[in-house]
């Protein structure tokens, strides 16, 4: 199965952090986080978030990092927080669900949902999730970009 396949994307910065990952992608073997080089990703950098991919017990993900460019879009800053302990993100959730399978497929996946925040302009988040593996097959880690989509 091909890991790497077209998508398109309203999001500048989701597009270059998706052509990115695909230039790190070696003949169906999945990136590292030892891979990811950030003044490579200054395009897209204040996007990025990176998700621990938790199995034991549960499968669960953690706030690694959290770009900048969320800060004014969240609530509260969730480095570090487990999604089980977050609202309306948690198990059945259109995110979840999303993270899940690329957690298990070892593909990557694009989402779009209703923006729910402080941020009456947005009505809509886009974005990217590539999956990264120590092993090159395991996934252990989400490397994500997502972008806020402003009401036309």
């Amino acid at each position: 199965m091909a890991i790497i396949r077209p998508m398109n994307f309203n999001s500048g910065a989701n597009a270059a952090a998706y052509e990115y990952w695909c230039g790190l992608v070696r003949d169906d073997i999945l990136p590292a986080r030892r891979d990811i080089q950030p003044d490579r990703m200054v395009r897209f950098l204040p996007n990025v978030m990176l998700m621990d991919v938790i199995r034991d017990p549960d499968l669960d993900f953690r706030f690694r990092l959290i770009g900048t460019r969320h800060r004014n879009f969240w609530i509260k800053d969730l480095t570090g927080c487990r999604i089980r302990d977050t609202e309306q993100q948690g198990p059945g959730t259109v995110i979840w669900n999303a993270w899940e399978k690329v957690a298990n497929s070892g593909l990557p996946m694009s989402t779009r949902a209703p923006y729910v925040g402080p941020k009456k302009e947005i009505y809509e988040i886009e974005d990217i999730l590539m999956p990264l593996a120590e092993d090159g097959r395991t996934v252990d880690m989400i490397f994500v970009c997502c972008d806020y989509i402003p009401k036309p």
